[in-house]
């Protein structure tokens, strides 16, 4: 980990060659850790290429984001989710985020949420209908407003405070779109997890300049007064993204 750049600590309880166990796991800054696990049990296998690893049980896990990318069916990924937090929550109480794209059914929202999901993730990323078609020509096929129509009908069932969507700052929206974005967001009970652009090497995008520290100011500033003034907090959100916080620093300026 410290020679890929990644800060992390943990004890050591026991090492063998089948079975290690690490205690008190945090990944990430101290601060605002990426990962916190109070027990980490690996079960490892041996093959004729050296260990594989088999399973992994994790102990004292605060919250679990399931996501899928864009299955293309008209659920657009609520029924493996729905699914999927049935069978978490019948081994675990653990709060749970689901983050699709808006189903064609609405019903999906209540399935979902009668399954266990206690939040949901629904990611616009970007806001200008030209940057939209330029840098998520899947996701442009869906307009703008009907991303609205279906945040709207998720607060409806999840409650104001439990849908979030992610803004990717960075990416070519003018700082004026994406906070009048977060304002109408907002509005309708949807907490706007404002996050900067991060190039990623081996991606189209990984010569994409990250946006600059001026402009993110300008953006957390602002939204964060929009959120200080409203009734949604990241702390209260029951799971997901914008309950960790790691890879944003809104939370610091609401």
């Amino acid at each position: 980990l410290a020679a890929r750049g990644i800060a992390a600590r943990y004890r050591i309880e026991s090492i063998g060659a089948d079975r290690q166990v690490l205690r008190d796991v945090v990944i990430g800054d101290p601060a605002r850790p990426d990962l916190v696990v109070a027990r980490l049990e690996s079960a490892l296998g041996w093959s004729w290429t050296g260990p594989t690893l088999r399973t992994v049980r994790l102990d004292g896990v605060r919250q679990l984001v399931l996501t899928t990318g864009t299955p293309n069916t008209e659920d657009r990924g609520a029924r493996l989710m729905a699914e999927t937090a049935a069978a978490v929550k019948a081994r675990v109480a653990l709060p749970i985020q689901a983050q699709c794209e808006p189903p064609e059914d609405p019903l999906w929202f209540q399935r979902m949420k009668e399954a266990g999901v206690d939040s949901l993730g629904m990611h616009l990323e970007v806001v200008e209908p030209e940057v939209r078609r330029r840098v998520l020509p899947g996701k442009a096929e869906l307009s703008l407003e009907r991303y609205f129509t279906a945040f709207e009908q998720a607060v409806a069932v999840f409650g104001r405070g439990q849908v979030s969507t992610y803004l990717l700052a960075g990416l070519g929206d003018s700082a004026a779109a994406l906070i009048a974005c977060s304002e109408r967001l907002i509005a309708i009970g949807v907490y706007p997890f404002v996050v900067p652009f991060v190039p990623i090497a081996g991606t189209p995008l990984q010569h994409h300049p990250a946006p600059s520290t001026d402009f993110m100011v300008e953006l957390y500033e602002a939204v964060g007064a929009q959120l200080r003034a409203s009734d949604l907090r990241a702390e209260t959100m029951a799971a997901g993204c914008a309950k960790c916080g790691a890879c944003s620093a809104l939370s610091l300026f609401s």
